[in-house]
């Protein structure tokens, strides 16, 4: 699910997981323990707090032929 979009809500993960919102809260709270997401804050009128992998997306985001190891220069988040 991260490597399609490592951006996520915890609606986004409730959809695609089919658990509840709570079920999804807790999901992305003990990744997010373990280091592989990292809250971004809330985006939008609705107030939806979003979290990202970084890891996947530097790998996602980084020219081919290049080290995983190089942060991002910027990072954008759009949304629809």
């Amino acid at each position: 699910m991260l490597f399609q979009n490592p951006f996520v809500t915890a609606r986004s993960v409730s959809t695609q997981l089919s658990v509840s919102t709570q079920g999804a809260l807790n999901l992305i709270r003990a990744v997010e323990r373990k280091g592989w997401l990292t809250e971004i804050g809330t985006v939008g009128r609705g107030g939806r707090v979003y979290w990202y992998a970084p890891r996947v997306f530097r790998i996602l985001e980084q020219p081919r032929g290049t080290g995983a190891d190089d942060e991002p220069t910027q990072m954008t988040l759009s949304v629809s």
